[in-house]
């Protein structure tokens, strides 16, 4: 393994179609940056015409165009990776929700693509906001009104694919959320990601088989898999050597988990049937992101051997 020096707080890293990375680098005057794997890893900053994102956080790629969510900024920003220049800016306004020491102001903290347009879990306001699609055409993004409004401190953070429904962790109220349409009416389900009693924010949330979904609790120290769709259900927990999972990732039969507090990468080695046969604990100071693989397959790899 090679170990590169990474810009200060880089926080969420896509993989491009030309097997570079680009990555969110959050700070009060963030900003942007890819780059590639090799001996001299390099860093280029990527103008973002004007605009001055507070805190970026996240950030996705559909084809030639990125979505960079701004936590504390309140704001979502299309990048037209090939011209580098800002298509639009969505910026967010109250109404915020009912904790005020997180819940000032709008906070989008996570987008994901579902149902053919763009969703983004705002944990300021509670609610699961749309952005509508990318115009085919190359032109900007087309803004929809709809949203999907959760129960009042709950606090969606991130999101995720199932069959028939988006999945959503609630960092505020420790919940995971399951929502769905019926006709155009959105519904939602949840349930609460631990067992364990005291202060715990869920932070990522992933599927990793067709109704199955994995969410890291930070504070329980704990992984939680859990059952999707309109009745969710706490299946087990995975008891981690940390308190903080921040982000974590499926590599075939292993599981890579960031804890920020404890400052390592826990390795999870697991059966077909989710059980720990092995760990490994690698030190990692401030881990807060597991990137995304050079290429190949990652969660589906997990059907495969044992």
């Amino acid at each position: 393994h090679r170990v590169h020096d990474s810009p200060p707080n880089s926080t969420w890293i896509a993989r491009l179609a030309d097997g570079s990375f680009i990555s969110t680098i959050e700070a009060d005057q963030g900003h942007v940056v890819t780059f590639r794997l090799s001996d001299d890893l390099a860093f280029d900053t990527v103008p973002l015409s004007g605009w001055r994102p507070r805190h970026p956080c996240h950030i996705a790629v559909s084809g030639d165009r990125a979505l960079v969510s701004a936590y504390s900024s309140g704001e979502v920003a299309v990048i037209d990776l090939g011209s580098q220049t800002i298509q639009s800016v969505f910026a967010f306004a109250p109404p915020s929700g009912e904790r005020p020491m997180r819940q000032r102001a709008s906070h989008p903290h996570f987008s994901i693509h579902w149902r053919g347009a763009w969703w983004v879990a705002d944990l300021g306001s509670d609610m699961i906001r749309c952005l509508g699609a990318l115009n085919q055409n190359g032109g900007p993004i087309e803004a929809l009104e709809r949203r999907i409004v959760l129960p009042d401190g709950s606090g969606p953070r991130h999101l995720a694919r199932g069959t028939h429904e988006l999945v959503c962790s609630a960092e505020l109220d420790s919940r995971l959320y399951t929502t769905w349409f019926e006709s155009d009416t959105p519904r939602h389900a949840s349930v609460p990601t631990t067992t364990k009693a005291g202060e715990n924010a869920p932070s990522h949330v992933e599927m990793i088989r067709p109704d199955l979904v994995c969410v890291g609790n930070r504070g329980a120290g704990s992984l939680a898999l859990m059952r999707s769709g309109t009745q969710p259900e706490l299946l087990r927990e995975i008891v981690l050597s940390g308190p903080s999972p921040r982000h974590f990732r499926f590599f075939g039969n292993q599981v890579l988990v960031a804890d920020d507090v404890a400052g390592h990468v826990e390795i999870l080695y697991l059966t077909r049937a989710l059980e720990v046969v092995q760990r490994d604990v690698v030190p990692v100071p401030g881990a807060a992101y597991i990137g995304p693989t050079t290429g190949g397959s990652e969660v589906g790899e997990l059907y495969e051997g044992n």
